[in-house]
């Protein structure tokens, strides 16, 4: 059930892999632009997307260092300028209610 997505324009299901054009890097980006597009990020990103486009929150969740905030940085860079805009705040595990407010 997991290995695969509805597509609605076809009317069938397809693995996500198959959803995603092929991955091609410039080699002008740095390090930590990259990154790699695995079943985790395609299936990440259409559920983000979905959710974004219907107004609905999201949180994700999970172990540092596992992509989060990257996914979700490259998602709304994606999104389009005239519709959608967005601010980022970046939280750490030393990050305070006072240097919140």
């Amino acid at each position: 059930v997991y290995g695969w997505v509805f597509d609605v324009e076809r009317g069938s299901w397809r693995e996500w892999m198959e959803i995603v054009e092929k991955q091609k890097l410039s080699p002008s980006l740095e390090y930590s632009q990259i990154i790699v597009t695995t079943l985790d990020v395609v299936r990440y990103t259409h559920i983000m997307r979905l959710l974004v486009d219907k107004h609905f929150h999201a949180l994700l969740v999970g172990p540092t260092g596992t992509g989060k905030s990257r996914y979700v940085i490259s998602m709304l860079g994606a999104l389009e300028k005239t519709r959608w805009s967005s601010l980022t705040f970046n939280f750490s595990a030393r990050t305070s209610v006072n240097m919140t407010q």
